[in-house]
């Protein structure tokens, strides 16, 4: 199905609540990590640049100490890029080009839901080993235009810049307005490449002059190692990912469900286990805690726009023992919770 058949209708049936808004610059992130994982014929490590754009206007009328209005984002990496194959999935609606990751096809229509339109430009090298350079223009209006494709002379790297515009006021007044707070927020929702034993790419956060390294808030979160280890619900694995972060005014003890390496659902557990009410302190200091979960059973019933699961709460009666809930998973994770925190003194 061609991205612009019936655009307008498919965007009004996509659903992201306001408190979401960020969602699609961070999906935009995940996307350049995976093209960087895709690109077989570079030795130096990934980077990938998120650069917020404030309104200039703004910013002279309020002055240096205070940052305008967010009006877009700009994400830069030195990836595969707009290749033939991944721009046809571009212009696919619910491709399955990377079902593998998780991929469910749609995560450019939430472009369109809290941005006005997209510009990108990306380098690329083709069959032949020549790079090739492709630029278009995405909008709700006429989906995907100004297409155009060119030998480049110039370019000795691949790579792609999408920039979103026009940033929606529903949603920009509803986001984290500090380049530490998005920087922080984008470090929770693309954690997993964080912790997974091959790493991630040089993630930054541009704002003005302030340049935010992901690695380095990574560090400073982090209290420990992270702990995994696996449990299995009804035929079902489900890795289980035990993390300390250093103590946090704000942040609170959390099971986090995650799905294709996003975090999806974040739930509070504070006070439901015994003892965890505030935080808690090992030999080396104060920290929160916070689980997260991923399995294939996730993958299966997250939503499309990745924003929640189509699992039931809890089941009663003839389904109880077959059918995993939210109360099944919660109730299995929150008793390796108990064991994992048992060795650490509770504060109350």
């Amino acid at each position: 199905m061609s991205l612009h058949t019936n655009l307008k209708g498919r965007l009004r049936n996509t659903s992201l609540p306001k408190s979401h808004g960020l969602m699609p610059v961070f999906e935009a992130v995940v996307n350049s990590i995976q093209s960087v994982e895709e690109r077989t014929n570079y030795s130096s490590r990934g980077k990938i640049t998120l650069e917020i754009i404030r309104s200039s206007q703004n910013m002279m009328e309020l002055g240096d100490k205070v940052d305008g209005d967010i009006v877009g984002f700009t994400i830069k990496d030195n990836g595969c890029g707009f290749n033939d194959q991944n721009f046809s999935s571009f212009e696919t609606l619910d491709s399955d080009h990377k079902i593998s990751k998780g991929c469910r096809g749609v995560g450019r229509l939430l472009w369109l839901k809290t941005f006005d339109k997209v510009e990108i430009s990306s380098t690329y090298l083709n069959d032949k080993g020549n790079f090739r350079k492709r630029a278009f223009k995405f909008d709700d209006i006429r989906g995907i235009h100004d297409v155009g494709v060119a030998e480049s002379t110039t370019e000795t790297d691949s790579g792609t810049n999408i920039q979103l515009q026009g940033f929606d006021l529903t949603y920009q007044k509803s986001v984290p307005k500090t380049a530490e707070a998005i920087a922080n927020a984008l470090l929770e929702h693309c954690l997993w490449y964080f912790v997974r034993s091959h790493g991630c790419p040089m993630i930054l956060v541009k704002d003005g002059s302030k340049l935010l390294h992901l690695d380095n808030i990574y560090e400073e979160h982090m209290h420990s190692s992270a702990y995994p280890e696996s449990i299995q619900l009804k035929g079902y694995d489900f890795e289980l990912t035990h993390i300390k972060f250093r103590a946090s005014a704000t942040k609170k003890h959390q099971l986090a469900l995650c799905a294709a390496s996003r975090l999806v659902k974040e739930e509070n557990i504070q006070g439901k286990i015994p003892g965890l009410y505030n935080k808690i302190t090992d030999e080396t200091g104060e920290f929160v805690y916070t689980c997260y979960v991923s399995s294939p059973f996730l993958d299966e019933h997250v939503r499309a726009e990745r924003t929640s699961f189509d699992i039931a709460e809890s089941f009663d009666g003839l389904f109880s023992e077959s059918e995993i809930s939210i109360k099944t998973i919660r109730d299995a994770v929150l008793e390796r919770t108990q064991e994992y925190c048992s060795g650490q003194v509770l504060m109350k």
